[in-house]
């Protein structure tokens, strides 16, 4: 059982970071950015965002830095939505309901 569960970790975990990166150049690829939604901005405050969640950095450091973050400290970094909210405290406000759905869902399943 313990080969079985390891087997399936060490094809697990190469194939998570392969989606994370791929996602993370798909998001580099798509037109506009994450301070484009509303209204134009001034180039300076535009360059002042970037600076400061680090979008000026070349694409291989954003992303060893993205990986890293999550790997060694599971911060998935801060929500451009909700300015004041990291990503993980989204997700912590919302796993509570998943496990409760996940849980009620595997409880009533009908075979």
């Amino acid at each position: 059982m313990f080969a079985f569960v390891m087997r399936r970790l060490a094809v697990a975990i190469p194939t998570l970071l392969l989606l994370i990166v791929f996602s993370f150049i798909l998001m580099h690829l798509a037109p506009g950015g994450p301070f484009s939604l509303e209204r134009e901005l001034p180039p300076q405050v535009l360059a002042n965002l970037n600076a400061k969640y680090g979008l000026d950095d070349p694409l291989w450091l954003q992303i060893w830095n993205y990986l890293t973050g999550i790997v060694l400290h599971f911060d998935f970094g801060p929500s451009f939505v909700y300015p004041d909210r990291s990503v993980n405290d989204l997700i912590a406000a919302g796993f509570p309901v998943t496990l409760t759905y996940g849980t009620l869902r595997a409880r009533f399943k009908t075979r």
